[in-house]
């Protein structure tokens, strides 16, 4: 768990990583962000449930409790988008206030989530998933008065916000595409 110094409430955001698991850019993002005015809980969903995270975040002296949302990456962002999903067949309430997709792994949900924000960063030369996915998927999600932005980012590819197997790093992209995902946050989360 990462926060600001103050007192808040802030909102919340759980971080999650790639398909992997917990990487030291998860870890690094999430401190970033608490530095932006946000608790952030790094957490892995390999080892184990995430509504116990949510809760935690909820529960929290230091966070609004309607105010959570997501920061995925690749197959993290896949599960981002699938929560509200999965969360539907529990008794308990989670809302989820905004998700930020960082270059979705496998595919876009195809049966399309409850949220009422989402931003997508993804890369042009994406193979894992093909961007016109995600145009697809903002186009309906548009079409139901829900927000859904995306930057589709020329000659990169798929984990380009760090070193890995995946993809080529690109320092340019990366700092634009945290810039965005902090300013939407904003919109979505402090608004």
């Amino acid at each position: 768990e990462y926060s600001p110094s103050g007192d808040g409430p802030y909102p919340g955001v759980i971080v999650l990583p790639v398909l992997g698991g917990m990487n030291s850019y998860t870890e690094e993002f999430a401190q970033r962000l608490a530095q932006e005015g946000y608790v952030t809980v790094a957490a892995d969903f390999f080892t184990g449930p995430l509504e116990p995270v949510y809760d935690y975040l909820q529960k929290h002296k230091k966070v609004d409790p309607n105010r959570i949302g997501f920061v995925g990456f690749s197959k993290g962002a896949q599960y981002s988008l699938e929560m509200e999903r999965f969360w539907g067949f529990t008794k308990k309430k989670r809302p989820i206030k905004g998700v930020v997709a960082y270059y979705i792994g496998n595919s876009v949900p195809t049966s399309r989530p409850d949220y009422k924000a989402v931003l997508f960063l993804h890369g042009e030369q994406d193979r894992t998933t093909p961007w016109k996915g995600i145009v697809s998927f903002c186009k309906n999600q548009k079409a139901e008065g829900k927000i859904c932005e995306y930057k589709i980012y020329k000659n990169t590819t798929h984990a380009f916000t760090h070193d890995s197997s995946w993809g080529t790093y690109h320092s340019k992209n990366e700092t634009d595409a945290y810039g965005r995902a902090v300013e939407f946050l904003g919109r979505q989360l402090k608004n």
